[in-house]
């Protein structure tokens, strides 16, 4: 572990208010060891540090060189824990956490990718490949990361740009937010996160704010993209999504996510975290990378319930814009499924290629037909007058044979006043 303090508490004290401010220098060679103190200057102390990986060439030539680092960090109980700032205070940065898969290294807060010199400045890029990036205490107000951050004011248009890829191990802070700016800012930050292989995202919500902060902390989609490349043997937990301008990707193999299929869960009981999923109007889905089908695919599943802000899009019968249109033209749908009975709680947002119907008529003869996907469906016909319309009694309307195909001619009576067609399975 790379500290050790065996001080007085005045001298802690102290320490907190007098922790190293350093840069990420490496060498000519390319030395990737975070733990070497030659590779930082000035030396990091055994004081709450700021370690930043990236900074400014002209003094640090190698600053961007990639800074992995393999061992124990820190530790849970330190009122000393560093911050770790990656690509970000105006200065480009690459780092990777591989220290096995028993291994816990711990920061106070993580920053990746912040405002820029100028739009040629390169990304901030985080890899996690093994071990678990985690928080101390919440009692020593540790436990927030951000990955895109704009900390300029006004209309700055070189906010950060970054980039999370959880390829194994885990991220463990207490939240996470994707696309920040400072209040005083027009602009947020852009922040790209990937889950896949056997990475894990656990985000246990515990830092209360008073009055309670909106959205609450969890994990928040602000501005950027999230994609979740799922081989069965990655999770994401967290108490509370929010998604803003930003974007979810989902990618599998086999259309179910998480080792439950449950897809995000969004869990109650924590302290900060309300077990609910919120979307604006602004928040898009992109289901281009699912394999198309006629089953229902679980994405989220929130215990405290799924909302919008935008009321249209509460209905899951056309394909409204929560979906991206290259999805929607695909066919894909989605729906709200109340899990446990009770209104507003335990709902799934799940996704399907939607039944759809298409005709259209010809000397007399009209011709149903839909997806291949729906092969073995049923086509149900139901004739009423004006004045009936559509009832909800459908027993008795197969049209025989049409299990057997996914195109139907009928021919068009002038008697039949309004048919209404529908596929069952």
């Amino acid at each position: 572990m790379k500290k050790c303090v065996v001080v007085s508490v005045l001298l802690v004290a102290a320490n907190l208010s007098f922790g190293a401010n350093s840069y990420w220098s490496s060498d000519a060679l390319g030395s990737a060891v975070f733990t070497l103190p030659q590779n930082w200057s000035p030396t990091y102390t055994t004081s709450s540090d700021t370690l930043r990986v990236g900074g400014p060439t002209n003094t640090y030539p190698y600053s961007t060189n990639l800074a992995k680092l393999t061992t124990v960090w820190g530790a849970v109980g330190s009122t000393v824990n560093d911050q770790l700032l990656v690509g970000t205070s105006l200065y480009q940065g690459n780092f990777e956490l591989d220290c096995g898969s028993s291994t816990t290294v711990y920061f106070k807060n993580v920053i990746v990718g912040d405002t820029k010199f100028d739009a040629a400045q390169g990304d901030g890029v985080m890899t996690i490949t093994s071990g678990k990036l985690s928080r101390g205490l919440i009692a020593n107000d540790t436990g927030y990361m951000t990955v895109g951050r704009n900390n300029s004011t006004g209309n700055n248009p070189y906010y950060g740009v970054a980039y999370l890829y959880i390829n194994g191990g885990e991220v463990n802070m207490d939240r996470l937010t994707v696309g920040e700016k400072r209040a005083d800012a027009d602009l947020a930050g852009v922040g790209h996160v990937v889950l896949q292989n056997n990475g894990v995202i656990d985000l246990p919500c515990e830092k209360t704010f008073a009055p309670p902060a909106f959205p609450y902390v969890g994990f928040k989609l602000n501005n950027g993209d999230f994609t979740w490349i799922d081989n069965g043997n990655s999770t994401f937990k967290t108490g509370f999504l929010w998604v803003n301008t930003g974007t979810l990707i989902f990618q599998s193999t086999d259309n179910s996510f998480g080792t439950d299929g449950k897809g995000i869960a969004v869990n109650s009981g924590m302290p900060a975290g309300p077990g609910t999923a919120v979307f604006t109007k602004n928040a898009l889905v992109d289901l281009t990378r699912l394999a198309d089908t006629t089953n229902w695919v679980t994405l989220i599943t929130a215990a405290g319930g799924i909302t919008f802000t935008d009321w249209t899009l509460t209905n899951a019968g056309p394909a409204t814009a929560l979906l991206t249109p290259a999805s929607i033209a695909e066919g894909w749908g989605y729906r709200l499924l109340d899990l446990d009975g009770e209104v507003g709680n335990a709902t799934a947002l799940q996704v399907r290629i939607q039944p759809i119907l298409t005709c259209s008529a010809n000397n007399g003869v009209l011709t149903v037909s839909w997806s291949p996907l729906y092969l073995g469906w049923t086509l149900q016909a139901q004739t009423n007058s004006p004045s009936t319309s559509l009832t909800t009694t459908w027993a008795g309307t197969d049209i025989p044979g049409t299990d057997l195909v996914t195109s139907t001619n009928i021919s068009i009576s002038l008697d039949n006043s309004a048919v209404f067609f529908r596929l069952r399975q």
